[in-house]
């Protein structure tokens, strides 16, 4: 069940709407927590029912761990804790690639679970939480509260990685509905669902791509990598504003994920605005552990190495996402302690163009993959990189009876390469969403504007429509994480 889908919208998000929103009318002060939880988990159920049980498990199981810690703060439990929570991870996440790839044993006739939608986010959610029950940073914690912060469905599948003592206080008093929060939360939950049109949009591009790196000439080797640098960012940060939109409407307010990272200067500054939640987890959980930038050069370098190599292999249990946290982790070392300097109308372009060499790794399949992909990117031919320039400019500009310029032009391009554009320009000239919906929902509330309400909220529902076609639905791409 999708965010975007009118399935969604007609049996989970516009029904508790509706009924939460009746009930606070009518004066009812029971706490509605429950109903908030049961719509939840009717969410997660329609997702599987090994999703479900393996989640209301994990909350028992931390919730029990949470409690004794705050009686009594024994640093086994705690770590038998966190060492449990990342062994259920690692065998729904790593058995496969473990036992095929690095041990080399057959799987033929071997049973294996399918990876539970959310484990990664719902598992980083519990290990901070217990970290912040252990260091005695939260207090008192009823179960109501924390199942609704795991269960709570607008983050539960691809986050963001949510903080408990940052929504606490809305669970308290869940749910608290006013206009301008209303208004806030439908516009950044419709501006995510236009981003997933965009991202759609370029995900044949890329899959076509991807799943043909062996066969790919220097125009589709480009097209497709440009493809998912564009579908993974409207993708992902589209499902981010949807899910803080969704929060927003019941007054939960949620951490942004993205703050336009593609127009960032440096690869340290690109990962400070891109999956900031995840980043942040990584900071806390593994850079700082491993020594920070407390101990030396060698060892910041070996903690930021250490921390980027492990957060590609979160992304995946493959080699292509290990090289890919691993060229990242070099980079971060190389923009520390290098002296290289760029002029600073560089910096954003050459760090845009790093960005979408590295989304290779991270959408191939295979590292075979992955390097015939680059070959192809720089395979100019005998006739050099002009030849190339030439058939990309007689897409545009008629160059005459020119055989060469002529040669391998595609059916699509000119809309391809006009639709790329015009995401190079959301990107790198617009505001983000955040901002857009800040100004937009800043202004004072009153009768009219009020309106604008049942007018976001028809939108969507039209909006909505536009993914019926099943040739042009695709699933987050996150959801594999």
């Amino acid at each position: 069940m999708l965010f975007f889908k009118t399935d969604f919208l007609a049996f989970i998000f516009g029904p508790l709407i509706l009924l939460t929103a009746t009930l606070r009318v009518s004066g009812v002060r029971r706490d509605l927590l429950p109903l908030g939880i049961a719509f939840s988990i009717a969410f997660l159920y329609a997702n599987g029912n090994l999703t479900l049980a393996l989640v209301i498990a994990s909350i028992v199981l931390n919730f029990s761990v949470g409690r004794y810690l705050q009686l009594d703060k024994n640093r086994r439990v705690y770590v038998g804790a966190i060492v449990a929570n990342l062994a259920i991870l690692g065998y729904f996440k790593y058995s496969i690639f473990i036992k095929h790839t690095l041990l080399g044993f057959s799987l033929s006739g071997t049973w294996m679970w399918a990876l539970p939608l959310g484990l990664s986010f719902f598992t980083f959610q519990q290990i901070a939480f217990l970290s912040d029950v252990y260091h005695k940073r939260i207090g008192f914690f009823s179960l109501k509260n924390y199942a609704m912060f795991i269960l709570f469905f607008p983050h539960y599948i691809a986050g963001p990685i949510v903080n408990y003592r940052r929504v606490f206080d809305s669970y308290e008093r869940w749910p608290t509905f006013n206009a301008r929060s209303i208004r806030f939360g439908l516009l950044i939950f419709m501006i995510g669902i236009l981003k997933k049109l965009i991202a759609d949009f370029f995900a044949p591009i890329a899959n076509t791509c991807f799943a043909n790196q062996s066969a790919l000439d220097m125009y589709g080797a480009w097209a497709g990598m440009m493809a998912f640098t564009f579908q993974i960012y409207f993708d992902f940060s589209g499902y981010c504003d949807m899910a803080v939109g969704t929060a927003r409407v019941f007054g939960v307010s949620m951490p942004y994920n993205f703050n336009s990272p593609y127009k960032s200067r440096s690869v340290a500054e690109f990962w400070h605005r891109w999956h900031i939640t995840l980043s942040n987890w990584l900071r806390d959980f593994l850079y700082i552990p491993l020594g920070g930038s407390r101990h030396g050069t060698r060892r910041t370098m070996l903690a930021l190495m250490l921390t980027m190599t492990l957060g590609g292999l979160w992304h995946g249990a493959g080699w292509a996402f290990i090289v890919w946290g691993f060229v990242h982790g070099a980079a971060l070392i190389i923009h520390r302690y290098s002296h290289i300097k760029l002029p600073a109308a560089a910096k954003t372009p050459v760090l845009f163009v790093f960005v979408a060499l590295t989304w290779v790794l991270f959408r191939s399949e295979t590292l075979a993959g992955a390097i015939a992909h680059y070959q192809a990117l720089f395979n100019f031919g005998d006739l050099g990189i002009g030849a190339e320039i030439r058939r990309l400019l007689y897409l545009f500009v008629p160059l005459g009876d020119d055989p060469l310029s002529a040669a391998d032009v595609k059916p699509n391009q000119i809309r391809d390469i006009a639709a790329m554009l015009v995401a190079g320009f959301i990107c790198f000239r617009l505001q983000n969403s955040q901002r857009i919906a800040l100004r937009l929902s800043s202004r004072k509330v009153h009768i009219l504007r009020s309106a604008e309400i049942p007018v976001l909220a028809l939108l969507i529902l039209i909006l909505s429509m536009a993914f019926a076609n099943p040739d042009t639905t695709n699933a987050f791409i996150y959801f594999q994480f």
